[in-house]
């Protein structure tokens, strides 16, 4: 789940981690924001996997794509929450 320190991308998290038996991964793209929300989610027993990722940078999505190839052969589901927000003048 991409974007899910917070809001309704931690929310997608827990609820995955509840439903589903596999590794859930929670990314965000501040570390230190993305480990605490997986803290958090500890605590009530449940144990999704982080991932920093910044959508906005090329060489993070790429990483995070070959750490999934290499470790679980791909991906089966992403719901990619995160976005992108840009300054209009």
């Amino acid at each position: 789940v991409t974007g899910a320190n917070k809001g309704l991308g931690f929310g997608i998290v827990r609820g995955l981690c509840k439903a589903f038996e596999g590794d859930v991964f929670l990314t965000a793209r501040d570390e230190g924001r993305g480990r605490a929300a997986v803290a958090e989610l500890e605590k009530e027993d449940l144990h999704p996997k982080f991932h920093l990722l910044d959508i906005s940078d090329h060489d993070s999505i790429v990483k995070l794509k070959d750490f999934l190839q290499s470790n679980y052969g791909g991906l089966d589901l992403l719901v990619n929450n995160a976005a992108i927000a840009y300054e209009f003048n």
